[in-house]
């Protein structure tokens, strides 16, 4: 007899992952058990049903981002007062197990499933990679990649301090999120955190935006305002972007550090500075002091401690887990339906080489979440004009090969060299 359904159970304890597999295989169900999500879902199947203790999902959004099957198709199990925390999910079991109530849970939810309008004919593929189940707190760092576990240790080891600290990181990679992880992790968390992007604000503005102004300072100043470092008060203030604020406003700015205190334009009375302050930047400050655009007491005063942020190439285990969590919430912003992504989608996630970082892949998915005829992405509409095909690339180089060949270089060494000078063109130095 074909079994009515495929069944993952999740449960830390062997006893109960058993209990669970024999009734429900009783029931004529298909059943494979695992003690942790990370063993379900290493499984690679697609599954009608996820059956999932709440103590395996632990705190951290990389575990909660990742149910088996999706929200309407997970129910948990746990102990009763924890059952207003899953409300999204299709349901929730106390334990211990009541398996009548289990049976009855199972068949109604399968078969609500099964009732439920579905899409086109061929557009229900598998889910190979469900949606986040949630919303991911501000401040957390969705990682499980090696490359991240320096920048997520320097962030526990800085937060707790006042020390300033510089952001370093491609633009894209996400500083403005590990800022505010210093925040949230900080003494300061219960107050404001703040942030201004240096480069984005016209000069002759930006002034009043970090420090505010008075009425009748300048032609439009109608009111009086606070400025950013007012806003952040106690709390932290993030400065992006520092290395494009032109030169005349660093010396101000490295006079408020210094004194920590500030005069609103068109004011004459000083203002104390409470907030910590925070720097991030995609460029190499020193190389901008050696070419005379940024100041070289600023750039001290603001690289006391260092955060670098890995540019998500290097990250290659989380381009899926961050595609699950943005998923989700946009798929919550534009009030659509969306399991997952499909196995092509996967493959096109993890075969990309992501040049805009992060923001790259929030575009890629918001426009897809907006164009799918689906509740599953197939595909994802990646911009692939600018990175040249290997065969391409192989072609290119052959031919320089030979070249060099014919003027008695070394072909080794010539190939090596194009390698790296194309790396660092196409990878280390993306469009902003």
């Amino acid at each position: 007899m074909e079994p009515l359904s495929k069944i993952l159970i999740i449960d830390s304890q062997p006893t109960v992952r058993l209990a669970l597999r024999r009734f429900l295989e009783s029931e004529q169900h298909e059943c494979v058990a695992a003690a942790t999500l990370e063993e379900g879902l290493q499984l690679g199947e697609s599954w009608d049903l996820a059956i999932i203790d709440e103590s395996t999902l632990g705190p951290t959004p990389f575990e909660t981002a990742l149910l088996a099957a999706g929200r309407d198709r997970t129910l948990v199990t746990g102990p009763a007062p924890k059952a207003a925390d899953f409300e999204s999910s299709a349901g929730y079991l106390s334990k211990p197990l009541d398996y009548t109530q289990m049976g009855k849970k199972v068949r109604e939810v399968l078969s609500l499933r099964a009732a439920a309008p579905g899409p086109e004919p061929g557009s229900r593929e598998p889910v190979t990679l469900p949606l986040s189940s949630g919303s991911v707190p501000a401040g957390t760092m969705l990682s499980a990649s090696a490359a991240m576990a320096e920048t997520k240790r320097q962030i526990e080891r800085l937060a707790p301090h006042e020390i300033p600290v510089l952001i370093t990181g491609e633009s894209g990679t996400g500083k403005e999120l590990v800022a505010q992880a210093l925040h949230e992790q900080s003494p300061r968390a219960s107050q404001p955190f703040v942030a201004i992007h240096c480069g984005a604000i016209p000069p002759d503005l930006l002034e009043s935006e970090l420090f505010g102004h008075e009425k009748g300072s300048f032609t439009d100043a109608h009111r009086s305002k606070p400025g950013k470092f007012e806003l952040a008060g106690k709390g932290t203030i993030l400065l992006d972007e520092i290395g494009e604020m032109p030169l005349e406003l660093q010396a101000k700015l490295l006079r408020v550090l210094q004194e920590r205190e500030m005069e609103r334009v068109g004011g004459v009375r000083s203002i104390p500075v409470h907030a910590r302050v925070l720097a991030a930047t995609n460029r190499d400050l020193r190389e901008q002091v050696a070419q005379g655009r940024f100041r070289e007491d600023l750039r001290h005063r603001i690289d006391v401690a260092r955060v670098h942020l890995p540019p998500l190439r290097d990250r290659e285990d989380d381009v899926e887990l961050l595609a699950a969590a943005l998923a989700s919430r946009y798929a919550r912003e534009y009030s659509r339906t969306i399991r997952g992504f499909s196995d092509h989608a996967r493959r096109q996630l993890n075969a990309h080489a992501w040049p805009g970082n992060v923001r790259e892949l929030e575009n890629v998915l918001r426009r897809a979440i907006v164009l799918s005829d689906s509740d599953v992405l197939r595909e994802l509409p990646i911009d692939t004009a600018v990175e040249p095909s290997s065969a391409v690339l192989e072609d290119h180089l052959d031919a320089f090969v030979a070249q060099a060949i014919g003027r008695g270089e070394s072909a080794e060494m010539v190939r090596r060299n194009l390698l790296e000078l194309l790396d660092g063109v196409l990878n280390r130095h993306p469009p902003d």
